[in-house]
């Protein structure tokens, strides 16, 4: 399922991965970078996971595109905290002049009586052509 994607990642410099039977996990790649996974679910159906922001989609190259901007560094997340507890993640693309929010998750149940912090993550993975794409046509609120 994931041929082609293993196949650029073997050719990535430092890159640190996991592949399971359905999914492929990359590790954070820079210091203040995070976590990106693509899973198959069923049929055409994907589900990408960047730390805690989740987003499913219909099909392969949507979702395949999303891992691609993730780990390249194309997107950012912007993360609240309460008390070291990260509740809400924010996907941010650059649009030639500013970070822009496009999408957000937010976990319910967080310490909200403590003071909150915010945080921005990106990961600057460079290889071959997986970060040789484009901010995609569609919004990823839209690809749901």
């Amino acid at each position: 399922m994931f041929d082609e994607l293993i196949e650029k990642l073997k050719h990535c410099d430092g890159v640190n991965y996991e592949i399971g039977e359905n999914f492929i996990r990359v590790f954070a790649s820079a210091p203040k970078g995070f976590p990106v996974m693509i899973e198959w679910v069923w049929d055409t159906h994907f589900t990408v996971s960047l730390d805690g922001w989740r987003q499913d989609f219909d099909t392969y190259q949507e979702a395949v595109r999303c891992f691609a901007l993730a780990v390249s560094g194309r997107f950012r997340l912007k993360t609240r905290s309460k008390g070291g507890f990260r509740f809400r993640w924010t996907v941010e693309y650059w649009d030639g002049s500013s970070w822009v929010e496009d999408t957000t998750t937010t976990d319910l149940l967080y310490p909200f009586w403590k003071p909150t912090t915010t945080n921005y993550l990106r990961n600057d993975l460079r290889c071959g052509d997986t970060t040789d794409v484009s901010r995609p046509a569609w919004n990823l609120a839209a690809a749901s």
